[in-house]
């Protein structure tokens, strides 16, 4: 019986092999204590997974588990095969961290019984790499399906089918890694192993072909894409047993490769069959159809029938809706399609209303997937829904929507709770769930995190016929439970309460909070929808710069400007800081033009909507990140700084966090003056000598590649007389210092949490480009790259990079020029990431300053602000920072920092009140010494954060 259900099963005769396997357990339930009860109930799982039906089949393949475990030997190959199959179902469900638990006892088990190479062990491989793979773990996944390949390679030969099918799981991991050329040569791999093995028309041939159509597709070979669609749709309808889902998604495919490449008459026809075939075998309402249909929609407004394209567009709207619900990803994004459609047809308001509800959902989307996934999945997500933030506020620039109000609060509403909105995240999960000591807090935290998890898993699923009520109740009742973690988590930790108080952030409740005689001033660079275009000509314009307006208690009021094209203010930038490049100590014709310039395009059209109000929060956007706005010139010669107090921000909600209450903290910590010269043995000795919180004596982290191996870090003699001055201010009892062979990585990351942390030494930042090492008559603090060129430094687009951005900022500490030379790990190296800066506690430090070079720059991506130190400190959890946007020299920055601190402790200012005051000091100080007032010398520091605690 079992032999017949095996058959019927593998025949696909479902109903049929359910029924013996039930047989089969009433037969063998009759005689207790049988193994053959386990192994048909894992059979009958099977069938339950198969059907989607995860629940049952884990109730199932747990009770077989159980037999199997007490009646075999608990590291039998049955067992492992059990384990391996709830594995499955744990990834189905959105349980990463325990699938893969499971899948690694497996490995264990069949490892030891089956030895090293063995088909099962290749099996289990390759589903752990789908599980690094589904996490963003793509080494990981690389190592696993390497291994597997290896195993079935060794086995079956290099030719067999097996081996071809695990190429095409390496070739995904490296298409999801962006290593387009590996993907293509492994496909290309796998392919010549299906056309030697199979015949023609075989499915796993076709899809070899599929797959590898789309990614000439992605590389922009249109021809090579096209043929390879059609010998895949051509194999599928030949074969002698046709299998009609396959025929669909090859004329779906096709069809979406004509569409991209406008040829519209070849891809309707396309679709249009895809479309009849799939109600055929699925029936009018399933999501094969409404995508057809949507994709119908967009072909036939391209060709200019706009009553069949609003049919089709409205039909396959309310389809994804019954699906789904209404807060589905696919709803969300249909919602926007069918929102530029009006668009298109000058129905603004149609079209306004739409995307204002599709903003909703993407509100609860994104809060599922930045609560849990990896920030490249965080980054990729947003990509996903950027074209829709975009679109929402593009609708300013229509004259018959942006004098309305309430249309500009709802738009201002959407960017102020979008606007970095990944470091808000991972700032609130950082806090709550790894620095608190609470185990209730903490387990409350982890809930969550599953819960969000799993609630992601559903509504990014693709269904195909999943049950809408089961479906519908399994997303309600993971949102209840989702709420009430929330409650709880909000009850319980006061980091928590305040995070999500931001997130629920609106412009009144804003300007409600805002201290008084203040004004937010909140940039946004934006793509602008084109609403003119009719035919697909240019749907999206150039850039531009917009700024949002926001009066302290006066939330019902607030207004917008447009600065103008994005690229013209990017490239004065850019001018401007290859000005200052060079530690000339001129202020010269072009200097001051320069700054005019800049002043005229980003600050005067501002100066009307923000009045006399004189202490102003910035939140800047694109390369406005890069900015001192304190260092215009406005047309009276005077820079701002000698009328304004600029507070920056990385989002304008970050008001709502203010006035939260510091937990506990040690004294302050300064570190300055290291010696980059001590050599391993020293540093061993030091570390011992010191008593640190933790260290294991392993290398903390790794660096760039690009960062050299051969360095030599200048001393910087400023360095010793500024700590020791600020160690004096502060106070010797309420702060430690550290210098020399001291000021070590390992005494910055294992000290503790300090009150206030104080860097002075060198800081850089790599721009992708190969290091230049110069020499001038002024020390600075960093190293510097190539000179800053003529072309726009324009923000990097949201994507996944080749390398890390926050591994190519940071600072150097003691030991970095010896250390550096060798590869011993079992030390810290004295270069201290950004990357490396996210492994510290820093909750309860009131501010952070770095006294070096480079130290606000980093990778700009745009509505995430910076990739770099600011970004990892902030993280880290300090609340406010002291940063700089250039090289600076050694000996003004010692005397700025100097009246810096005397500002806050003798004079009692706010912190950025004393920034200011030490700075146009050292304006003074600068004029009387150079016989001008050049920025180079004054202008580098910004403060960010908190001013007021």
């Amino acid at each position: 019986m079992g032999i017949i259900a095996k058959i019927q099963y593998y025949s696909g005769e479902y109903e049929k092999a359910d029924f013996l396997y039930k047989e089969i357990i009433a037969i063998y339930e009759t005689e207790p204590d049988h193994a053959e009860v386990g192994i048909a109930l894992n059979n009958l799982a099977l069938l339950y997974l198969g059907s989607g039906d995860f629940k049952k089949a884990e109730q199932l393949f747990n009770k077989a588990l159980v037999i199997c475990e007490k009646l075999l030997d608990p590291e039998d190959p049955t067992v492992a095969v059990i384990l391996n199959n709830l594995g499955l179902i744990s990834f189905n469900l959105g349980e990463n961290t325990k699938a893969e638990r499971l899948y690694l006892k497996a490995l264990n088990i069949s490892e030891k019984t089956l030895g090293p190479e063995h088909p099962t062990i290749a099996m289990i491989l390759n589903n752990l790499g789908l599980i690094y793979l589904d996490s963003d773990k793509y080494k990981m996944a690389e190592q696993v399906y390497k291994k597997a390949l290896v195993i079935n390679k060794n086995i079956l030969g290099p030719e067999d089918v097996e081996v071809a099918k695990n190429l095409l799981n390496l070739a995904s991991c490296y298409y999801k890694m962006g290593d387009n050329d590996q993907t293509k040569t492994l496909y290309i791999q796998a392919l010549a192993i299906f056309e030697n093995e199979l015949e023609d028309d075989d499915p796993l041939l076709a899809r070899a072909r599929n797959n590898l159509a789309i990614l000439y597709d992605d590389l922009g070979n249109d021809s090579k894409a096209e043929q390879l669609h059609l010998r895949a749709l051509y194999a599928r309808e030949k074969a002698v047993d046709p299998n009609l889902f396959d025929i669909a998604e090859s004329l779906n495919n096709l069809g979406a490769f004509y569409i991209k490449i406008e040829k519209y008459i070849k891809a309707e026809k396309l679709l249009n069959r895809a479309l009849k075939i799939n109600i055929k075998l699925l029936g009018d309402e399933h999501i094969r159809v409404a995508t057809a249909q949507g994709n119908l929609a967009f072909i036939y407004a391209q060709l200019g029938e706009y009553k069949k394209a609003q049919k089709y567009y409205e039909n396959s709207f309310a389809l994804y809706k019954k699906i789904f619900g209404s807060e589905h990803s696919e709803v969300s994004d249909m919602m926007i399609n069918l929102a530029l459609f009006y668009a298109s047809q000058d129905n603004l308001t149609k079209a306004f209303q739409l995307t204002m509800q599709a903003q909703k959902i993407n509100t609860k989307l994104i809060d599922y997937v930045t609560g849990f996934s990896s920030d490249k999945r965080k980054l990729n997500f947003l990509i996903s829904k950027e074209k829709s933030l975009h679109l929402t506020l593009s609708f300013l620039f229509q004259p018959t929507l942006s004098h309305d109000l309430s249309v500009q609060k709802d738009i201002l509403n959407v960017w102020l709770k979008r606007k970095g909105l990944i470091l808000e995240t991972q700032k609130k999960y950082h806090e709550a769930l790894f620095y608190s000591d609470n185990k209730e807090i903490s387990q409350a935290a982890m809930e969550l995190s599953k819960i969000r998890s799993k609630l992601s898993k559903l509504v990014f699923s693709t269904l195909d016929q999943e049950d809408e009520g089961t479906y519908k109740n399994e997303i309600a009742q993971l949102e209840n439970q989702k709420g009430e973690l929330e409650a709880t988590l909000s009850k319980l930790s006061k980091v928590f309460a305040t995070e999500q108080k931001k997130s629920n952030v609106t412009c009144v409740k804003l300007a409600q909070t805002m201290p008084s005689n203040t004004v937010l001033v909140d940039f946004a660079r934006i793509s602008q929808f084109n609403f003119k275009n009719k035919n697909n000509d240019q749907i999206w314009l150039p850039d531009r710069y917009i700024a949002f307006i926001i009066h302290s208690g006066k939330g019902d009021e607030i207004d917008w400007i447009d600065l103008g094209p994005a690229d013209d203010i990017d490239t004065a930038i850019s001018a401007f800081r290859k000005m200052l490049a060079g530690a000339n100590t001129d202020m010269t014709g072009e200097k001051v033009n320069n700054l005019n310039k800049l002043y005229t395009m980003i600050f005067q059209p501002l100066k009307s909507k923000i009045g006399n109000t004189k202490e102003l929060f910035i939140s800047p956007d694109g390369d406005l990140s890069l900015l001192p706005f304190e260092v215009l010139l406005n047309n009276y010669d005077k820079f701002l700084i000698e009328d304004y107090t600029f507070n920056c921000l990385s989002a304008g909600r970050d008001i709502l966090g203010f006035g939260e209450t510091i937990e506990k903290r040690n004294k302050s910590l300064i570190i300055g003056n290291p010696n980059f010269n001590i050599n391993n043995e020293q540093k061993r000795t030091i570390i011992n000598n010191l008593e640190l919180k933790k260290h294991d004596g392993k290398s903390i982290a790794k660096r760039s590649k690009d960062i050299p191996s051969s360095s030599s870090w200048q001393s910087l003699p400023g360095t010793q007389d500024e700590v020791q001055a600020i160690h004096n201010i502060i106070g010797k009892d309420k702060a430690e210092l550290f210098t020399g062979k001291k000021a070590m990585e390992e005494t910055l990351m294992y000290w503790g949490v300090p009150k206030i942390l104080h860097l002075a030494t060198h800081g850089f930042f790599l721009e992708n480009r190969p290091i230049d090492f110069k020499n001038n008559n002024v020390i600075n603090r960093g190293f510097s790259l190539q000179e800053p060129t003529d072309q726009i430094i324009s923000p990097s687009p949201i994507s996944v990079d080749t390398e890390n951005p926050l591994l190519r900022s940071g600072i150097v500490l003691a030991g970095a020029n010896k250390i550096l030379n060798t590869e011993n790990d079992t030390i810290s190296d004295g270069i201290v990431t950004s990357e490396e800066i996210l492994g510290m506690n820093l909750r309860g430090t009131e501010m952070v300053v770095l006294s070096a070079c480079d130290t606000g720059l980093g990778e700009v991506k745009n509505g995430e602000g910076v990739f770099g130190l600011r970004r990892a400190f902030t993280q880290a959890g300090a609340k406010s920072l002291v940063m700089s946007m250039w090289k600076v020299p050694d000996k003004e920055t010692k005397e700025l920092m100097v009246n810096f601190y005397s500002n806050i402790y003798k004079k009692g200012m706010n912190r950025s009140q004393a920034l200011r005051q030490a700075t146009l000091k050292q304006m003074q100080i600068t004029k009387d010494r150079y016989k001008n007032k050049n920025p180079y010398f004054w202008g580098a520091f910004v403060f960010m954060g908190e001013p007021y605690l």
